[in-house]
């Protein structure tokens, strides 16, 4: 593994938006983790500049609704893959780096119930083929980075 990456993976494992703070959050201000909805999630896990809004200005320029693919790109804990699914009705792959992050990212998916439309995969990005149930070529949406 290169330093570069390794180096991504440190950082990333040690950032301060964490599956272990997110469900701190939920639980300081709900009580409890039980039966948490995507709407309850999306204040705490949208790890990137202008959070649903810019989802939202990205999606309709995009042209995603119901059913359409969705590749996002360094999706850490996959916020935006989650907001896309319920909001709109993508069918969405992420795919990140950190396995930290994937781990998280399918625990909060399946926490909130949305592990049949999204899932968030551990893969470099620089390396990705058309070898994924969501090909690249029909994608929508292709979020880079997750600033």
């Amino acid at each position: 593994m290169s330093t570069e990456i390794r180096s991504a993976i440190d950082f990333y494992e040690r950032h301060p938006i964490s599956f272990e703070i997110i469900l701190a959050k939920l639980s300081a201000s709900r009580g409890h983790l039980n039966d948490i909805t995507p709407v309850e999630l999306f204040p705490h896990d949208q790890d990137h500049y202008g959070g649903l809004d810019a989802n939202d200005a990205l999606a309709e320029r995009a042209g995603i609704g119901k059913g359409t693919h969705v590749v996002d790109f360094c999706a850490g804990l996959g916020g935006p893959a989650r907001y896309l699914a319920h909001r709109y009705g993508a069918d969405v792959t992420g795919i990140e780096l950190t396995p930290a992050r994937v781990k998280g990212g399918e625990d909060l998916t399946r926490r909130v119930g949305l592990q049949d439309s999204v899932r968030v995969i551990e893969g470099n990005v620089l390396q990705v083929k058309h070898c994924f149930t969501c090909p690249i070529r029909s994608a929508r949406w292709l979020r880079l980075f997750g600033y």
